[in-house]
């Protein structure tokens, strides 16, 4: 194992005849993929390598190395993924830059046939190693000093350009997040339009009620006015002709309104969309319970909630977070100071079982019955004065169905609590 200064590594890697124009040919004109390979092509010219890996870590800590590129026995792009334990790359994910120059194999039996080794970490921009750049050779290395000093100047250029394309991965992401995000509040506008044409729809019933009678009491008096042949001029008639008039002007202006808003709302979607990928239930279970916290702080309700084995499904992992934020919420609302909510995870043969239960107010049968209309209005009340607009559950369904899952909703009745359960298909472990 050597440690070299920057100077240093430079200093030995300057014995190799014209190695710095080796390096500024293969790498003037070239940038993010071609560079990589450049950089490879150019090290096995530089010196003898039976392969050459750029890798990233699998697991926090790495557990694992999958190669970004590679070239084995000459062949460029050779899938290789391998367990670190048992290899000196280990010791290199660990933060050492490591040279081996002979017998290999006897220090690692993992590494049959190879006698060198040199191995450099490369570190993302906070200075975490997240992969590693390593050379393997079936001839001992006749010159350590030289060869690290080349694998350091290759291995500065990668890392730089790997936390290059890091960036600009990261900027992609975001943009993709902020295009996701435009498409929730698009989607959420077409709901909401779809609740308002179903109001507007149910407001024209009474409003039509309205407007009949009102027409009618001007058709009564207009009658006995002219089968009496009395004028009916009094202070008080007068009043009454003006506030029917009122009525029916402000019902037949009312009723064009919604004539309106009925044709706009027909324009816009109703449907939810979501883009499903695979996850872990479980990250959408902790940015939820992080948006959470505040409010379950405030009352003084504790969230129980324990990480356990990653458990995947096809989900989208915004609208999950909805959910499961919809569903924590609505649990701390109806649960008094004091108490606490358990959330949980777990597996059967085919599914991923999500429960949120608490100790509140409850549910009555009639409650639970009608959960899902829109607007429902519950026998019980929140119990610290929140507001309550009985969308949250009808979102919660249409979502949940979206991922061709359950919701289960029960609870014991008045003041013991509710629990939801919600089931969305297993996927298979990668």
């Amino acid at each position: 194992m050597t440690e070299l200064s920057d100077q240093r590594a430079a200093e030995t890697a300057s014995k190799g005849p014209d190695l710095a124009v080796v390096l500024a040919e293969a790498t003037a004109q070239t940038v993010s993929n071609a560079f990589l390979v450049a950089l490879v092509r150019s090290l096995q010219d530089a010196m003898p390598a039976t392969m050459v890996l750029i890798t990233e870590g699998i697991g926090k800590p790495p557990t694992r190395a999958k190669a970004v590129f590679s070239l084995k026995q000459g062949q460029l792009g050779v899938p290789v993924e391998y367990d670190l334990e048992g290899t000196p790359c280990d010791l290199v994910y660990r933060g050492d830059r490591i040279v081996i120059p002979d017998k290999l194999w006897e220090l690692f039996p993992r590494e049959k046939g190879l006698n060198g080794y040199c191995g450099i970490p490369l570190r993302d921009p906070e200075g975490a190693v997240r992969g590693h750049f390593a050379v393997f050779s079936e001839q001992p290395i006749r010159d350590p000093e030289r060869t690290e000093g080349i694998i350091r100047i290759f291995g500065m250029r990668v890392e730089a350009e790997l936390q290059r394309m890091s960036r600009d991965r990261d900027r992609e992401n975001l943009i993709r997040r902020l295009d996701r995000q435009y498409e929730i509040a698009r989607e959420a506008s077409g709901f909401k339009s779809h609740l308002l044409r179903m109001i507007a729809h149910d407001l024209r019933s009474p409003l039509t009620a309205i407007l009949g009678r009102a027409e009618l009491m001007q058709a009564l008096i207009e009658k006995d006015r002219t089968e009496s042949g009395v004028p009916h001029d009094s202070p008080l008639m007068t009043r009454i002709d003006a506030s029917l008039d009122a009525i029916v002007s402000a019902s037949e202006h009312m009723e064009r309104m919604i004539a309106g808003l009925l044709s706009a709302a027909k324009k816009e979607a109703t449907s939810i969309e979501i883009y499903a990928d695979r996850i872990d239930l479980a990250q959408p279970v902790r940015r939820a319970l992080e948006l959470s916290r505040l409010p379950a702080e405030k009352k003084h309700i504790a969230l129980d909630y324990t990480p356990g084995e990653p458990l995947f499904i096809s989900g989208d992992e915004d609208r999950l977070t909805e959910v499961i934020d919809n569903l924590i919420g609505n649990a701390i609302k109806y649960s008094p100071p004091e108490s606490r909510i358990a959330i949980s995870l777990r597996a059967s043969e085919d599914e991923v079982h999500l429960s949120v239960r608490d100790q509140g107010v409850g549910l009555s049968k009639d409650d639970i019955a009608g959960l899902y209309k829109p607007f429902n209005t519950l026998s019980s009340r929140p119990t610290g004065d929140e507001e309550s607009l009985g969308l949250g559950l009808t979102i919660v369904k249409a979502v949940v169905e979206a991922h061709t899952g359950s919701i289960d909703i029960t609870s014991r009745g008045k003041g013991k609590g509710t629990e939801v359960r919600l089931s969305f298909p297993r996927e298979p472990a990668a």
